[in-house]
């Protein structure tokens, strides 16, 4: 065999026979990735009104295949950008990116996280799709209009920016060394600034107590999240 052909076999085996392989029966797992252009609006779901300023994050996730099922495996690409002042959001396409090996964006991707100070941050994402045929990946929200609600009472409002950091953030705190928190910056300050005047009243301490929220940064790894945020602050 030549030196030439011997190369594309090899080629062929880690771009195809192994994805197959680890995906159990799927015909073909991708490795290179584009990310479709994103717009959207966001308005008040009350009155209907455009929200300006509005920051938006979206993060495609990469899973890792195994024989049982997928695991979570860092991020692929994560942005973050806020609404003008009609209400449209604007995120840009990106790739062709490949992807590690033995990984792939997880099926229902990109996450779209919104939040605005005075209403509830709300989180969305893709139907589950199929690993096999996304090379480009399209948002579900491409096109649609998001309506942000206000809050029944501070109580409420607190425990919405605990979950915003708990849940919906948690793609930027990985334990995968990417150190996803740099890339969203904006979306932090403005959420920290906020979580520390509506503080939840609990047993358990709010996300945004700043000496938690850096010890979750990874310092050691990552740099510190109070020194890196201090360009961004807006409780100033």
């Amino acid at each position: 065999m030549s030196r030439a052909l011997a190369g594309r076999h090899r080629l062929w085996f880690f771009s195809v026979a192994l994805p197959m392989w680890f995906s159990q029966g799927c015909l073909y797992v991708p490795h290179l990735f584009r990310g479709a252009p994103i717009e959207f609006r966001v308005v008040d779901d009350t009155t209907g009104a455009p929200l300006s300023n509005v920051v938006v994050t979206a993060n495609w996730q990469l899973v890792r295949l195994n024989v049982a099922h997928a695991v979570e495996d860092g991020q692929l690409v994560i942005l973050e950008t806020v609404s003008d002042a009609d209400g449209r959001v604007r995120f840009s396409g990106w790739g062709p990116k490949l992807v590690r090996p033995l990984t792939t964006i997880g099926m229902n991707d990109p996450h779209l996280v919104l939040f605005e100070e005075g209403y509830q941050p709300d989180a969305v994402h893709n139907a589950f799709g199929d690993y096999t045929t996304n090379f480009t990946r399209h948002s579900d929200w491409h096109g649609e209009t998001l309506r942000l609600k206000r809050p029944h009472d501070d109580q409420s409002y607190a425990q919405s920016l605990d979950w915003l950091g708990d849940i919906a953030l948690q793609f930027a705190f990985s334990d995968h060394g990417d150190c996803g928190w740099r890339r969203i910056p904006t979306m932090l300050s403005r959420a920290l600034a906020e979580g520390k005047q509506h503080p939840t009243h609990g047993p358990l301490p709010t996300f945004w107590n700043e000496t938690l929220l850096e010890g979750r940064a990874a310092p050691l790894r990552c740099g510190s999240i109070g020194e890196f945020l201090k360009r961004y602050r807006h409780d100033d």
